[in-house]
């Protein structure tokens, strides 16, 4: 790694060039090939995965995603003839609609309390046959404008939820502008230069540029998430503004004590800070599984050139006293940074962490 970063500073503008070359051109075979991004996202052998199932299979009415639809009668009240007729007949076509299953009717005596108390407001919930990331955006877009043609002065309709909100959300959104421009103002008083300021978001905004026309070009392959892209590049400006303040201070700081330009450029981005050192630590409640203790004895050093005499516990303590032990070890020789898992999933995460807030907090350094 020493030897290609010195041949970058040694070869920076072939490098710049090579940047931009493949800049521009992944992102007009992109422009010509389009993307499949998938729309579904799923984990198997999550909770969260076996009660989507477990609903779609027995109570499949209420299986997908819903929003709601909300009216509000100007003159009078929704239960008027005139106006509870007019609601009905929307809400009849909304329900005709693709990948809708159901609309709830807030005019039968279930739906009583869908009207508020004053009768000038009522809402009805739409129910589609999809959870939000299966669910076509041409669907919810039908709803939507089905919903609004009914409307008029004496008719106001609105429509809520998360399928709602997606599917009129603008692309490009402007808070990505707007990190953009306050990541160039952190720069700016960090480095006390505006020019310094541009260029970690220039070589950032370049990479994810290009890393956002591979990944359009890659869910041709394999499924890729429609999120993803935003996801990249969320992280790639977040992790680039923040990684080219410690290596540009680091260059600087190796110009100041009288190494070369390129000496320093070289070393900028090798060294570990002492800061930097920490440890995963997982922890039990109770005995820990067999095949944690499989998996711990054949890491062991020395591993199976002699009897085994490791007890886990030395390594994935027993409880919240058993870890509070092990973290003042490790602080006692210069860690200070500390990921805290356990290894069975709890019976209550909230009561999990208010435990290991009491438990462990207090050696925050």
């Amino acid at each position: 790694m020493k030897g290609l970063a010195r041949w970058c500073f040694r070869h920076r503008k072939t490098v710049l060039t090579l940047w931009l070359v493949a800049l521009v051109g992944f992102f007009a075979i992109d422009r010509a090939a389009g993307s499949a991004f998938s729309t579904k996202f799923q984990l198997p052998n999550t909770q969260s995965f076996t009660a989507l199932n477990l609903l779609e299979k027995e109570f499949p009415a209420v299986s997908g995603t819903s929003d709601q639809i909300v009216v509000r009668s100007t003159s009078g009240t929704v239960s008027d003839a005139p106006v509870r007729n007019r609601v009905l007949r929307m809400l009849h076509e909304v329900a005709t609609l693709p990948h809708v299953r159901s609309v709830s009717d807030p005019f039968t005596p279930e739906g009583a309390s869908q009207i508020s108390r004053d009768g000038t407001i009522a809402f009805a919930t739409v129910t589609f046959d999809e959870q939000t990331q299966a669910l076509p955006k041409a669907a919810v877009d039908r709803v939507i404008a089905t919903a609004q043609a009914s409307g008029d002065h004496q008719l106001q309709v609105a429509l809520g939820g998360g399928d709602i909100e997606n599917a009129e959300s603008q692309p490009g959104s402007k808070s990505t502008l707007l990190g953009v421009v306050l990541a160039l103002i952190v720069l700016g008083l960090a480095f006390g230069a505006l020019f310094a300021a541009f260029l970690p978001l220039i070589t950032a905004l370049i990479a994810i540029g290009t890393g956002y026309s591979i990944t359009g070009l890659l869910s041709h392959v394999f499924s890729v998430a429609s999120f993803a892209t935003i996801l990249g590049v969320l992280i790639g400006l977040g992790v680039g503004v923040d990684y080219a303040l410690l290596i540009v201070t680091r260059h600087r700081t190796g110009v100041k004590g009288g190494r070369t330009i390129e000496d320093a450029a070289v070393e900028a981005g090798r060294r570990i800070d002492p800061e930097h050192f920490g440890v995963s630590i997982g922890y039990t409640r109770g005995d820990a599984p067999e095949q944690l203790r499989r998996r711990v004895a054949a890491r062991r050093p020395g591993a199976g050139s002699s009897p085994d005499t490791t007890d886990v516990r030395d390594l994935v303590p027993d409880g919240v006293e058993g870890l509070r032990r092990l973290i003042g070890k490790f602080l006692d020789v210069g860690f200070s940074k500390f990921v805290i898992r356990p290894v069975t999933t709890p019976t209550s995460f909230r009561e999990e962490l208010k435990e290991l807030a009491d438990g462990v907090l207090d050696l925050q350094t």
